[in-house]
């Protein structure tokens, strides 16, 4: 019985989608590095992105949007279907004291959706 509880929770994770007119850049740590993204979604610890190049997991960034400037890390990156060159990619926060659903909302960059997970 718990594990449909779990599993109901999870189907109906909330995300919000990123407007449109998001845009923003990934700047190596080292700062030698500048990457521009179009933000897609975002959660309270994750961003999901489109880029036009690949990024290695694990690797670290920081997340410029406007004047907010986040440090994240690479979760996945994978080709686009349907767009030649372009790339999905995922970061997420390890700083439990940002939220970045938070963050967006204050730059007024949010649409919510609702997320079905495990399908």
């Amino acid at each position: 019985m718990s594990q449909l509880r779990i599993r109901s929770k999870r189907i109906e994770t909330r995300r919000f989608r990123v407007s449109g007119r998001a845009i923003g850049r990934l700047v190596s740590i080292t700062g030698d590095r500048l990457i521009s993204v179009r933000p897609t979604d975002v959660s309270r610890r994750g961003l999901g992105f489109i880029a036009k190049e690949p990024l290695p997991h694990g690797g670290q960034y920081w997340l410029e949007i406007d004047e907010a400037r986040l440090r994240v890390e690479v979760t996945h990156c994978q080709s686009h279907l349907g767009i030649e060159s372009m790339y999905q990619c995922g970061v997420f926060t390890r700083d439990p004291d940002i939220d970045l659903e938070q963050v967006f909302a204050r730059l007024g960059l949010l649409e919510e959706t609702l997320h079905a997970e495990g399908f």
